[in-house]
């Protein structure tokens, strides 16, 4: 089962990300047998330790992360080093290597939109990685950049870093007034230009996606506006041939991106917990339906309510194929109910690929991680009927385990690592889905 190449974006917040969708649209032509996910990652070392756990061959990186994974890095390329920012870590043994495709994305961006940058006057907002990579890619496309950030003296460092203009924050609106493109790179909320210096004429190029305020200001003032879909697309073809050593799909990409991203309600939301056994998918079930006012459902306990026998006891009478028929129907009955719940899936329930797609199709799929030795300490044998049938060596353990990875990444939207406490655990992903349902 875990012989395909696993993949992920990692950054936090992240479930936003339309990286997996584009990746996703690549292989059909590729013919690449990857697997593609979400890493939630609060800092850096939480991305690289989960990607390593797990086994990714390769990772994107997306903010706030950037400047913090390549600090963590032993190696990375020319653009890398020069921004001191990577979007894309390749497997290089057992350590990975950093690079930095946001500077094509941003040349391709413009490039697609048939608008030339040289000799033009750009302001470019925000001085973190994506600010950098766009001053960077501009100035070696023979624009005149001013650099601004809501911190002069960030700005002031990196524009002497990439030999382009520092400006004050607080003269932002009046060098805009000269200039003929706008790059921003800030937050979607954050405050950036006041709408009156936005002018019919003046280009905007976004880093954010969906469409932030600013852009639909510039939009309504009769500016150009190149979406951050754009810049998203351009700089995810290179990182899919880095990643996987084939060309992609570029069409299929771009077509993917023009649907636009799922809206998330919670009017129909549903939660699905998936991992291995021991990963907490119950006790942090519990605290993430008690936080969100859902309902919480266990397939496990839906099995034995329609049973009326113990999950041992079925595996003892009628074995295990028989228990994984009715793991499935349980499932169902769960999932096709209400919306409002939380479902901790077992976790052998994902080994089925129609589970897998029922899943995956039917509610949001968070997969809880946690290190094969954490999730074997934390189980108790009695009620864990392969731990007496197969696993009973950490060597059988773990093989199982391994074996399970590209499973749970196939189906989820989101890997958390649930080594914490599981109010921690329950808090990062209630967080998380606060950003990102509508309503």
């Amino acid at each position: 089962m875990n012989d395909r190449t696993l993949l992920a974006v990692a950054g936090q917040p992240v479930l936003h990300s339309l990286s997996p969708v584009l990746f996703r649209a690549a292989y059909p032509a590729a013919a690449s047998p990857a697997v593609y996910t979400r890493i939630l990652a609060p800092t850096a070392g939480d991305a690289l330790r989960l990607a390593r756990e797990i086994g990714l061959a390769g990772m994107n990186i997306t903010a706030p992360l950037k400047e913090h994974v390549f600090a963590h890095l032993g190696r990375s390329d020319e653009v890398a080093t020069a921004l001191g920012a990577v979007n894309t870590l390749v497997r290089d043994g057992d350590a990975f290597r950093g690079t930095n495709t946001d500077p094509a994305g941003v040349a391709g961006a413009f490039a697609a939109a048939g608008i030339g940058v040289r000799g033009r006057r750009v302001l470019v907002l925000g001085a973190g990685g994506a600010g950098r990579a766009a001053a960077f890619a501009l100035k070696k496309l023979g624009a005149e950049v001013v650099l601004c950030n809501r911190t002069d003296g960030r700005a002031a460092a990196a524009a002497a870093k990439l030999a382009v203009t520092a400006g004050p924050w607080a003269d932002r609106d009046s060098i805009l007034a000269g200039c003929d493109i706008l790059v921003s790179c800030l937050p979607p909320d954050a405050e950036t230009v006041h709408p009156d210096r936005l002018r019919p004429g003046l280009v905007l190029l976004e880093a954010a996606y969906p469409e932030p305020p600013l852009s639909r200001a510039a939009r309504a003032r009769g500016c150009r506006v190149l979406p951050g879909e754009s810049w998203l697309l351009h700089q995810a073809v290179p990182a899919f041939r880095l990643l996987t050593g084939v060309e992609p799909d570029g069409a299929a990409m771009a077509g993917t991106l023009r649907s636009g991203p799922k809206r998330l309600s919670r009017r129909s939301l549903k939660i699905a917990l998936v991992g291995f056994m021991g990963s907490g998918k119950t006790a942090v079930g519990r605290r993430l339906a008690s936080a969100l006012g859902f309902a919480f459902e266990d397939s496990d306990a839906r099995v034995e309510e329609r049973t009326g026998r113990t999950i041992p006891e079925i595996f003892r009478t009628e074995g295990e194929a028989a228990f994984r028929r009715e793991e499935s129907t349980a499932l169902r009955e769960i999932l096709s109910g209400p919306p409002g719940v939380v479902c901790a899936c077992a976790g052998g329930s994902l080994e089925d690929a129609g589970n897998r797609a029922f899943i995956g199709a039917s509610a949001v799929v968070v997969w809880l991680h946690a290190p094969a030795g954490v999730c074997r300490s934390r189980i108790d044998a009695a009620t864990r009927p392969l731990l007496d049938l197969r696993l009973r060596s950490a060597e059988a353990f773990e093989a199982l385990f391994r074996a399970r990875l590209s499973c749970y990444a196939e189906a989820a939207d989101i890997a958390v690592g649930s080594e914490e406490p599981e109010e921690r655990t329950a808090r990062t992903i209630h967080e998380e889905i606060h950003r990102v349902v509508a309503d």
